[in-house]
């Protein structure tokens, strides 16, 4: 991808997922596999306004909930490899409104659950500027501790700071 292909990429996603009703200081959960899809998000709600939660993607249970419960996300955007996981505690989390799914490389006889985007639908927004003003001082994302001595905590990254050092 060129400079160029991720500009225009990350603006689709953007709009994409202000279309969904994320909007800027949203928080935007991100269990996804290595792929483009995976910077195509980061970048795209940075463009907007929003944080990302990078999300482990070996979580379940009780410390897959407690993440996405503590960084406040409103919604996710998983991999459908990781959905089942989720799945078995998306009603413990009430703040999380929207589930966007990547189906990137999906087996044939996979099924989308009711009520869900998909991150696929999400980039076929239109490629306009993002008419947003960002502050160095917003938010952008949300990276978690092992949790060694406790639970995970949330190291936090602003605008500013993570796009050129605050030089």
């Amino acid at each position: 991808y060129t400079y160029k292909d991720m500009h225009i990429i990350s603006n689709r996603v953007a709009n994409g997922l202000l279309n969904a009703g994320i909007k800027k200081g949203d928080g935007i959960a991100l269990m996804n596999i290595n792929s483009p899809e995976y910077l195509f998000t980061i970048f795209g709600a940075m463009k907007m306004g929003a944080y990302i939660v990078l999300v482990n993607t070996g979580l379940k249970g009780e410390g897959l909930k407690y993440v996405l419960d503590h960084s406040d996300a409103s919604s996710i955007v998983i991999h459908w490899s990781f959905l089942d996981a989720f799945m078995e505690i998306k009603e413990q989390l009430p703040k999380l409104e929207r589930v966007i799914v990547d189906l990137r490389d999906a087996t044939e006889n996979f099924e989308l659950p009711k009520g869900v985007h998909t991150f696929q639908k999400i980039m076929e927004a239109p490629a306009d500027e993002i008419g947003i003003v960002i502050d160095p001082d917003d938010m952008c994302m949300l990276m978690y501790t092992a949790g060694t001595t406790g639970l995970p905590k949330a190291i936090t990254f602003w605008q500013g700071k993570l796009l050129g050092g605050l030089n």
